[in-house]
């Protein structure tokens, strides 16, 4: 993971604008509203921020953006998730959320 690892979405059916995106605790999808899968991944207990944020929850990608069609594409590489250890994202579930997010 020297580089970071490549995060890609392509994405459609949101309002146009910006969308919070984000990696979830849980992959458990179960629940219509999306609390299944609980809080932001945060296994160092750190407070919210934006992907560039040297402070932040290891599932904070930041934003993904509609356009008019609400078709949404993100590709970026992010340097705190990862495939093993605590800032595995394996198993767990990523949400796309109804509003922007601040990145505060």
């Amino acid at each position: 993971m020297q580089d970071g690892i490549q995060v890609e979405a392509h994405m459609t059916g949101f309002s146009p604008g910006k969308h919070g995106f984000h990696v979830h605790q849980w992959g458990d999808c179960s629940a219509e509203d999306g609390t299944s899968t609980a809080g932001h991944f945060n296994p160092d207990n750190r407070e919210h921020g934006g992907p560039n944020d040297a402070i932040r929850h290891v599932g904070d990608l930041g934003n993904i953006e509609a356009d008019e069609m609400g078709n949404a594409t993100l590709i970026m590489t992010d340097t705190v998730i990862s495939f093993e250890g605590t800032h595995s994202i394996i198993g767990r579930g990523i949400i796309v959320h109804a509003g922007e997010d601040d990145l505060k």
